[in-house]
């Protein structure tokens, strides 16, 4: 008996939202269209167009980073867990505002970094550490 009860109180553990990883209670992966709104360090108020990210079910990445433009891969497994694991990007090079450049550098340094995510309705959230380091808008 006391088994069985451990193994219920196991299985409630699971479906609580404090239990799990911070996409996890999110559903599905944040596939879809997102535009930047908010990058810890970064003043995007300046910037003529916001960095753009798409994420497909495959796992594929695309998107606008600032100036450039880039495509990647996510593992796919990672994405269903709450997390954002990217492997290698390949980024056109080409040189533009200062202030859009230093958001394109911090947007993939972040991009390169192991990250959970956190989806919130028409909103999703980059989370390193627990803080938030990158919120986004879906883009319809």
């Amino acid at each position: 008996m006391p088994l069985l009860l451990l193994l219920g109180l196991l299985s409630a553990c699971l479906l609580a939202p404090a239990c799990r990883a911070p996409g996890a209670d999110a559903g599905a992966p944040p596939t879809g269209s997102w535009r930047l709104v908010e990058l810890a360090g970064s003043d995007l108020a300046t910037l003529a167009r916001a960095p753009e990210l798409v994420i497909e079910a495959d796992g594929k990445l695309s998107g606008f980073a600032g100036v450039n433009r880039f495509s990647g891969r996510a593992v796919p497994e990672s994405l269903e867990q709450g997390e954002l694991l990217a492997g290698p990007l390949a980024v056109t090079r080409m040189a533009g505002e200062p202030q859009a450049m230093e958001v394109e550098q911090r947007f993939l340094e972040l991009l390169g970094t192991r990250l959970q995510w956190r989806r919130r309705g028409g909103e999703l959230e980059w989370l390193a550490g627990g803080d938030v380091r990158a919120r986004f808008v879906a883009v319809p």
